[in-house]
């Protein structure tokens, strides 16, 4: 951080004089946190590039001429801005503070941090600032700097008191955002953004972090071999595990990566999909995809997972120890079993349940893969009972008589 905007706030308090400490540096003495800290950020190696003061009419009364007077001796050439609010006492009112701090987030460059200090003023206005800088860092893609809070009850016998950073409060709302779209949908973006930020602190690659981008990516995709090589890799990392000690709710999202890349990994180590065998052991991980689909809501992607390992079954069925990913025999086998689910489905309830999954991903696939042009409420239903009705069927099941097979 070498050049930051600052944004503060004012109160009515008869502020007393007292030297502030961050991170071994110690202020002058002064009235003002605000302009304590720019002293201490300065001597860090950061420099303030403005200063943004919110004041009710009340503070700006009491101390808007002796904060800029002070700023002007201390720090000569940083400009000041002051901006009048309410004492957000009402809706209306903390509207508009939040709306005054976000115009401020605004007009701040997209790479000058943006430091803020809730020291002076209501313990109310800190939070709204703080609400606000949050929004308006995300909605804008705005840098955060730091948040900021000068304790002055805390002050030792010498009459330093301590400045506590209180960004993590920023960054714990990140993990809980992080967490929520991992378990929603496999959305790795924000936790590899959060693990990108520390990655020297817990020794990550970037070749990991990059891995993890790519697996939520091939998840939602509905890609089970490529992801299934991306876990193993990122299970040998031992990542899921390091993310950890980042931050309490660190511990949640680390247990649940843990637990997908141990559904997802290959039992084989294999560096090359055609090298992956069809073994048992792979169609039990296949299964654990589709049941994660369903549970997460994502339907669509179970549909096409539930399809692709059909024909699995029947490739299984037929000979595992054949080349089962070449499209000439998937292309064969998915023949065969549409046309034996065809055949069956008014006689066996289980072959309905196959010819159901395969109909409606074939409905899918003819919208686009669109949801919003295929009904999948109704599939939701339909694919759980379908689905519970054949994943448990032995390989007799799938194997398909030689007398419906269309050779090529």
């Amino acid at each position: 951080m070498d050049t930051y905007t600052l944004i503060c706030i004012l109160g009515t308090g008869s502020y007393q004089e007292c030297r502030y400490s961050l991170e071994g540096e110690v202020s002058r003495p002064g009235r003002y946190a605000p302009l304590l800290e720019i002293e201490v950020l300065s001597a860090l190696g950061s420099t303030c590039d403005s200063v943004h003061v919110l004041l009710t009419r009340e503070a700006a009364a009491a101390h808007e001429a002796g904060f800029a007077s002070e700023l002007a001796a201390r720090h000569p050439g940083v400009p000041h801005i002051s901006h009048p609010i309410p004492l957000g006492a009402k809706r209306e009112e903390i509207d508009e503070v939040f709306q005054t701090v976000v115009n401020i987030v605004m007009g701040t460059p997209e790479d000058t941090p943006i430091v803020v200090d809730v020291t002076h003023g209501f313990r109310s206005l800190g939070l709204v600032v703080v609400s606000a800088l949050r929004y308006g860092a995300m909605a804008f893609e705005r840098t955060l700097g730091s948040i900021l809070y000068g304790a002055f009850e805390a002050r030792d016998d010498d009459g330093v008191a301590p400045v506590f950073d209180l960004t993590a409060l920023l960054t714990l709302d990140e993990w809980a955002a992080a967490t929520r779209d991992f378990s929603r949908n496999y959305d790795t973006t924000g936790l590899s953004n959060l693990i990108r930020r520390s990655r020297k602190e817990i020794r990550v690659q970037k070749r990991d972090i990059t891995d993890l981008e790519t697996l939520g990516s091939l998840l939602r995709s509905g890609m089970p071999l490529e992801a299934g090589m991306i876990a193993n890799g990122l299970r040998r990392s031992g990542m899921a595990e390091r993310i950890r000690s980042l931050a309490p709710p660190a511990e949640q999202v680390s247990t649940q990566l843990t637990e997908t890349l141990n559904t997802l990994s290959l039992t084989a180590n294999v560096t090359a999909k055609g090298d992956i065998p069809l073994t048992a052991s792979e169609l039990r991980r296949q299964e654990s995809l589709v049941e994660n689909a369903m549970a997460q809501g994502d339907l669509g992607r179970a549909l096409r997972l539930a399809r692709e390992y059909l024909v699995n079954r029947v490739l299984h069925a037929q000979d595992p120890d054949a080349k089962w990913l070449l499209w000439s025999r998937r292309d064969q086998a998915y023949v065969d079993l549409r046309v034996v689910a065809k055949d069956r489905a008014a006689s066996s309830e289980a072959w309905r349940s196959v010819q159901a999954i395969v109909e409606d991903r074939n409905a899918l696939a003819h919208c686009g893969h669109d949801p919003d042009k295929f009904d999948l409420r109704q599939t939701a239903v339909d694919l759980a009972a379908a689905w519970e009705s054949i994943r448990d069927q032995p390989d007799e099941f799938f194997r398909v008589p030689r007398s419906a097979r269309r050779e090529n």
